[in-house]
């Protein structure tokens, strides 16, 4: 399965919930008005690189002073992880479905046999 990541500039909350954001390049003007951790809650499955000066709990760091490749290979890296992040939401959210089938079932079964 292929996931696609288009760049886009992210000025605001509202504009990366218009996109469905999956990795976010933290930075001053983002954090100025709204907190990390509302970041986090708004986009739980999002990744959120950041830029070197910041004191918050980002999954990555990106400094100014990393040569280019090194830079690739961060974001590339974040990338992957918001690949599993996707990939491990989506495995929770069908265990519950089968859960809750198998329950529903069991009741059923139960109702016919009484």
């Amino acid at each position: 399965r292929s996931k696609l990541i288009v760049l886009t500039e992210i000025v605001s909350l509202a504009t990366a919930q218009r996109h469905n954001s999956a990795l976010i390049l933290l930075d001053h003007y983002l954090l100025r008005d709204i907190d990390f951790d509302r970041w986090s809650t708004e986009f739980p499955e999002a990744v959120f690189p950041c830029t070197d000066p910041l004191d918050i709990d980002a999954d990555l760091v990106l400094t100014h002073s990393l040569p280019y490749r090194q830079t690739v290979k961060i974001l590339e890296m974040a990338r992957y992880q918001w690949v599993l992040k996707s990939e491990m939401s989506s495995l929770i959210h069908h265990r519950h479905i089968i859960r809750f089938t198998l329950c529903r079932l069991r009741r059923r079964s139960r109702a016919k046999q009484s």
